[in-house]
């Protein structure tokens, strides 16, 4: 009898190469559909990662600059108080990012792992 594992595995690698397929092109199929299912994988987190950096990154620059400019004097202290609204206005963008975001990254997730688990 053949293990379970072994059976999901023959099917996922089936999805590699399409039936009558001829066996010339079958290590330029596989090469070509491995490097789809490990760009997809990379692109979902290098693409979260990029999002999550760049509003950390915004909120960083922002808030140093804000910080020196009230630093100056005491009417650059009166006066960088309205940007801090700013400030404010960015995490809040911020916090809708990251929840479209975490639903962006289950949805892509869960349609790859239906691509390899089932056949197309």
């Amino acid at each position: 009898m053949i293990p379970y594992n072994f059976a999901i595995a023959t099917i996922f690698f089936s999805l590699f190469v399409p039936v009558g397929t001829p066996l010339a092109l079958v290590p330029l199929l596989v090469l070509i559909e491995l490097l789809s299912y490990s760009a997809r994988a990379v692109s979902l987190g290098l693409r979260l990662a990029a999002n999550t950096l760049s509003g950390h990154l915004l909120m960083s620059i922002l808030g140093n600059l804000v910080k020196t400019f009230m630093g100056i004097s005491k009417l650059t202290f009166i006066i960088g108080l309205l940007p801090i609204a700013g400030i404010f206005a960015i995490v809040i963008l911020e916090f809708a990012i990251a929840c479209i975001q975490a639903y962006v990254f289950a949805i892509l997730t869960s349609s790859y792992l239906k691509d390899s688990l089932f056949l197309h």
